[in-house]
């Protein structure tokens, strides 16, 4: 019988656990090194002792074109953990008070998003022509991919400031957690073809309706019984290259553990942290010093008041991009005792400019604008709060950095690449991420 050929993949964040269960399944011996004591990497909540409750890092709006991820949660058992809308359906806050809803139901896909798009009460019928106009040369593949940035193909292709403001703008910094001045339109055009001109199933919004570590808490579970190896709490220090052939990896405490092959799944600036240390002449890693990073800004609120009658809503002209009332999307799933009535969260995308105001200010600039775009909060006072900042939320990918993006493979040949930030035609998001790690484990599996 021939020996198992080992991998071992540094991170368990989506990317390696899916680059993990691509390759355990196909009968490697997978071996995963994990600075942290949980799997997730940057999917994770965490428990808040005033409250009672959990909050995540970040609240989390996916898609349901997020094929790969969703896959992982069916063979975790833990896809019933979200709420899946049956029709597309996004609220649109003003700070007028004034609120608009894109419906698409009863139908679905793009035929959903079309029939909900022209039936927006606050934007005018030639707002909505350029819109649609823009998705038949999406259709038709009529766009250009030339190098522009979302706004430069918005104008190019007729748009309205109106409809910048009320529709493109959300949806950008939704889908690529980056301004349309600088998100590159290759990968907004990408997001729009999977998610609302794929298959109708695709065409919907996702909620996690539970803390984030319940959604893949069960993987070192089922990836032990598979017979793999993890070592949380063990961070990797270097790795140990001869011939241009990684042989092993040496972790902070000293040890060193060989293998076959070797994926690395951590952000750029970890990765050059770890090959700083490694005795290694290649200088194809040098342009991952060109990327920067995208801060989120995530303020969770406990209220006296209850937000009734909305899940989530995108907020329009504000500094404040989303509000999540998670007493209605954690409803029916999530159990415990609830100390206070109301509890959302607030979401700033792109929030650079934002990440050095202090933590109250934050709070106060952006329940002021809550209560600006929910008239019904008027009143409601603020009990608890968590504001957190997360100035490495995502790798920023403008048009100026998207083409050096790293492929799977590098130039050491058992050495490679995963990470939502990796080349796969998608922003940095889970769903990039998931796809990443099936990529990593493709290439190994010619390698046999």
């Amino acid at each position: 019988m021939l020996e198992k050929k080992k991998v071992i993949i540094i991170g368990s964040g989506v990317a390696g656990i899916s680059a993990a269960i691509e390759l355990i399944q196909e009968g490697y011996e997978v071996e995963i090194f994990e600075s942290k004591n949980i799997p997730g990497g940057r999917v994770y909540s965490i428990f808040d002792d005033f409250s009672g409750e959990e909050h995540d890092n970040g609240q989390h709006l996916l898609s349901g074109a997020y094929h790969h991820f969703i896959k992982i949660l069916k063979l975790l058992g833990t896809d019933n953990l979200i709420k899946k809308q049956k029709n597309l359906r996004v609220t649109f806050s003003y700070p007028d008070g004034e609120r608009d809803i894109l419906d698409g139901s009863p139908f679905s896909g793009r035929f959903g998003l079309l029939f909900g798009l022209m039936k927006l009460k606050k934007i005018c019928l030639k707002s909505k022509y350029r819109i649609l106009i823009f998705f038949i040369k999406l259709l038709l593949n009529k766009l250009i991919r030339k190098n522009l940035t979302v706004r430069e193909l918005l104008l190019e292709n007729g748009q309205t400031d109106e409809a910048i403001l009320s529709f493109w703008e959300p949806l950008t910094l939704a889908t690529l957690n980056a301004s349309i001045d600088s998100a590159p339109a290759v990968l907004l055009i990408e997001v729009l073809k999977r998610a609302f001109f794929a298959e109708k199933e695709a065409a919907c919004l996702i909620f996690p309706a539970v803390g984030l570590n319940a959604l893949l808490e069960h993987f070192p579970i089922w990836f032990l019984e598979k017979g793999g190896k993890i070592h949380f709490g063990e961070s990797v220090k270097k790795i140990i290259i001869n011939d241009n052939k990684a042989v092993a990896i040496e972790t902070k405490s000293g040890e060193q553990f060989f293998a076959d092959y070797f994926i690395s799944t951590v952000q750029p600036n970890s990765l050059l942290r770890i090959l700083s240390n490694s005795e290694n002449d290649n200088t194809e890693f040098e342009k991952l010093k060109n990327f920067e990073y995208s801060t989120i800004i995530s303020i969770y609120l406990w209220l006296d008041k209850e937000l009734k009658g909305i899940d989530f809503s995108a907020m329009i002209g504000t500094k404040t991009h989303w509000l999540f009332n998670r007493r209605a999307i954690l409803k029916g799933i999530s159990s415990g005792i609830i100390k206070f009535n109301g509890h959302i969260a607030l979401t700033i995308s792109a929030a650079d400019d934002l990440s050095d105001l202090d933590r109250d200010k934050l709070t106060d600039m952006c329940f002021a604008e809550v209560k600006r775009c929910f008239p019904e909060l008027k009143e409601a006072k603020i009990l608890h709060k968590i504001v957190l900042k997360d100035k490495f939320a995502t790798v920023k990918l403008t048009t100026e950095n998207n083409h050096i993006r790293p492929k799977t493979e590098t130039d050491i040949s058992n050495f490679f690449l995963a990470g939502d930030w990796t080349d796969t035609n998608l922003p940095a998001t889970i769903e990039g991420a998931a796809v990443s790690g099936k990529n990593a484990s493709e290439v190994i599996k010619r390698l046999k």
